[in-house]
């Protein structure tokens, strides 16, 4: 069962095959039922006697909904995001219990006070506060609080995932680089031919490797609240990345002294990738990215025989290659 937003089940039903289509995804349909629904509305837009087929048919819950945007505030994001999440732990416990996955983020385990590191420790969700002013990342915050508590007052077997940098497919390259942060500063960068001398790492996990992480997660079994970690445990740095990107692309992208790159950025256009997301890099660039913990989750999915991702050197190429034939980067 698959709950989607929709005026009726054909429009919905032909809006998700040419999405599977334009992805490359070979698909049994005969296995999936869509169910008309809105994350945004009360009930998730479902009547009772909906809820009730629900919550008697299926055995898991795999939450990964949600109303994505890093400048609209929380009390926007919330019925999407919060709200509906508190539907769904309701559904999961009505009839009979189900497993619940609620596919979180990274970033809201960054953006809390008092760590040193990104643990896989469930004590962490209870024992520290957000810092992060973003409606998005405190939605997903206070989203993991309803999960850990379910969990902890009533039993859930629950796991919280945390994917970090979702890239394209690792076998085709397929994304969504239209609306994607860190496609849309690689673009503009090789856009100006500049990059800046920053700390901060890049780590790529490809969509679908973290779906059959997340899948794999929610078909083990699972007794109480597990955390997991779905970053790639392998990262690089910006220099080293954009030098693969420039090798792979045929582009000439030099390093500036963040200064001297942002002096350029002030002189950009629309035509630039980077004007829809400038502000994000117009103040101090400095800050350092917290370690993350990813041993327990890696041990779990290697026992299950779910692969790990490829590394960031084998990807870059395929993404390149994908990204100018789509017309996104420059064809040189």
């Amino acid at each position: 069962s698959c709950l989607m937003r929709g005026r009726d089940e054909p429009t919905v039903q032909a809006t998700l095959h040419a999405a599977a289509d334009r992805a490359g995804l070979l698909i049994d349909w005969s296995r999936v039922r869509i169910v008309l629904g809105d994350l945004g509305a009360p009930n998730l837009a479902l009547t009772s006697g909906a809820l009730d087929v629900l919550a008697h048919s299926i055995d898991a819950i795999i939450h990964c909904g949600a109303w994505v945007h890093h400048r609209y505030s929380y009390e926007t994001l919330k019925a999407t995001n919060v709200d509906a999440t508190a539907d769904l732990l309701r559904l999961a416990m009505r009839g009979k219990r189900k497993r619940f996955c609620f596919v979180s983020t990274e970033s809201a385990s960054e953006a809390i006070a008092g760590i040193e590191r990104v643990a896989e420790a469930v004590l962490d969700i209870d024992a520290h506060p957000p810092v992060s002013e973003v409606g998005y990342l405190l939605t997903k915050w206070t989203a993991e609080q309803l999960v850990a508590d379910a969990s902890r007052r009533y039993g859930l077997d629950a796991v919280i995932a945390r994917p970090g940098n979702i890239t394209g497919d690792s076998r085709t390259g397929y994304s969504n680089y239209d609306h994607n942060h860190f496609w849309l500063f690689t673009k503009g960068c090789v856009q100006l031919g500049a990059y800046p001398e920053i700390s901060s790492r890049v780590e790529m996990t490809p969509v679908d490797r973290v779906a059959d992480k997340i899948v794999g997660l929610c078909l083990m079994a699972t007794s109480g609240l597990r955390v997991s970690n779905l970053s790639n445990p392998v990262s690089t740095t910006w220099p080293a990345f954009l030098s693969e990107v420039a090798a792979a692309g045929g582009f000439r992208v030099e390093r500036f002294a963040v200064k001297d790159w942002q002096a350029r950025l002030a002189t950009i256009d629309e035509s630039n990738a980077l004007w829809q997301i400038r502000a994000f890099y117009e103040g101090d660039l400095s800050g350092t990215q917290l370690p993350v913990d990813h041993d327990a989750t890696v041990r779990c999915l290697t026992a299950a025989g779910v692969a790990v991702s490829p590394a960031i050197s084998e990807l870059t190429p395929r993404y390149v290659s994908y990204l100018k034939t789509e017309g996104f980067l420059p064809s040189v």
